[in-house]
């Protein structure tokens, strides 16, 4: 189990690991990171949070590992007031990378924002055009026709422009915060459900919001799902 969670784990990362502002040369002052150090450790508490600081990066890294659950946005709709039941996946660490870049002011991130919305519905459309089954980004392509078909919507979707936001802002900063688990996986464990969730709202009201509905884009933690029960 402890391997499937590794996997999930190495694509999500990769997915996220690379930023329209990583190849720059701003370098976050030494004495701001500390400052910030300071300030996020404030309200992790030291009993089970550590807190580091390497370049432009702040990393909140809970010190116990974490047992996850996985479960799957279109599996079957819950009934009554049950919630949706998910699998195990086995443990892995928890952490926050809290990530400072040059700011950009919020005219420009609703510039760029714009230019991503328009780019998703092109991409929605062209998927829809193609004729394929799909699910999610997994596209079934037999023929040799349709394996053409599915090349050049590729290389079309690759030529659509997109911009990585950032989720957050300080009077002097941008701010990028990525967690160390896919999105698809949360806590076995309801209270360690609740103390992550207290960590990611604190970070919610610590920083401004260039938009309140998009902050975090799916990467932070998902509500608690109990596990399902093994059959007898």
């Amino acid at each position: 189990m402890r391997y499937i969670f590794i996997a999930g784990l190495l694509i999500f990362c990769i997915e996220h690991s690379v930023s329209a502002q990583s190849a720059t040369a701003w370098q976050l002052p030494a004495v701001e990171s500390q400052k910030w150090v300071q300030r996020l450790g404030n309200f992790v508490g030291s009993h089970a949070w550590t807190i580091s600081a390497t370049g432009n990066e702040i990393t909140l890294q809970r010190k116990q590992p974490v047992e996850f659950n996985a479960w799957v946005p279109n599996g079957p709709a819950p009934i009554g007031e049950q919630k949706p039941t998910a699998t195990a996946v086995g443990t892995g660490d928890v952490s926050y990378v809290v990530r400072f870049a040059p700011k950009i002011s919020i005219d420009e991130y609703e510039r760029l924002e714009q230019i991503n919305d328009a780019s998703q519905r092109e991409e929605t459309r062209l998927k829809q055009a193609l004729g394929l089954s799909y699910k999610f980004d997994d596209i079934i392509a037999s023929t040799p026709e349709e394996k053409q078909r599915l090349r050049e919507y590729r290389e079309a979707v690759a030529k659509l422009p997109q911009h990585d936001l950032p989720d957050f802002y300080t009077p002097d900063h941008s701010i990028y915060i990525h967690r160390s688990w896919h999105p698809w996986y949360s806590p076995a464990d309801k209270a360690i459900g609740e103390e992550l969730q207290g960590v990611e709202d604190d970070l919610c009201r610590y920083f401004g919001m260039y938009n309140v509905h998009t902050a975090g884009r799916g990467r932070f933690f998902f509500e608690y799902r109990a596990p399902a029960k093994a059959k007898p």
